[in-house]
Order: structure tokens, then sequence, then C-alpha cells
């Protein structure tokens, strides 16, 4: 997890900027293959879903005071990452629904230098 607008550099996976605290985690879902040579990778961004008028008792959310109650609302953001992977040209996002169903979107990088692309929520 991290702060909004804080970074992290691995060797094969950057999160070069996020407006929204919450979690981008990536995983290679091929087998035991490194994100660097892995042919199938998951993106996975987190952010707070919080019931409509669910309240705590500070704003770091330790102690809860009341559940609120539904719809529960999520957390939109935008973020840059910067993989490392073989097929680096060949990357694209495709987001999905809440239900985990493409919505038929795709997101090419914004640059590729090497084996290392760019890529941009929109």
């Amino acid at each position: 997890c991290g702060l909004a607008g804080a970074t992290a550099k691995l060797s094969d996976f950057e999160v070069v900027s996020h407006n929204v605290e919450g979690n981008l985690t990536l995983a290679a879902v091929d087998g035991l293959a490194p994100i660097r040579s892995a042919k199938r990778l998951l993106l996975v961004r987190l952010t707070n879903a919080l019931n409509t008028d669910m309240a705590f008792t500070d704003k770091d959310m330790t102690q809860l005071e009341s559940i609120g109650t539904i719809p529960s609302l999520l957390r939109n953001s935008k973020f840059t990452v910067r993989i490392r992977n073989a097929n680096a040209a060949g990357l694209k996002l495709y987001p999905l629904t809440l239900e985990g169903i493409p919505t038929g979107k795709s997101i090419a990088p914004v640059s590729v230098k090497g084996k290392r692309a760019l890529l941009r929520s929109v």
C-alpha cells in the first residue's frame, strides 16, 4: 500500500505515479515465469471502497463509528507504471468491470525503451 504520490521501484516493476492512496500489484499469471519473461501479467489497482455515509472516529479510519448503507462507493484513481518485460512493445492494459468482465478497451504503452514499457491509466 502507498500514499498518494509515493513511488516504488523494483527490478521489473515501477510505480512512477499514482494520485490516490492504495495498492498497485503486478503478478505473472503463466506459471512460475518472472515478470520480465512472462507472457501474461495481471495488474491490480486497489483503492478504498466504503459504504455511503460510512463514518470513522478519525481520519485514519482505525475505528468504525457507523457502517453506513449501500451502495458502496469506490474511489477511482490514475496511475503510471513501468514494466520490464521481453514483450514490452506488445504489452497492453485491458480494463475490467467490477465483475471482472473486459470493458472492450485496451491501453497501449505511452512509450517503450528497450524492454521497459511505460503505461498510464486513463
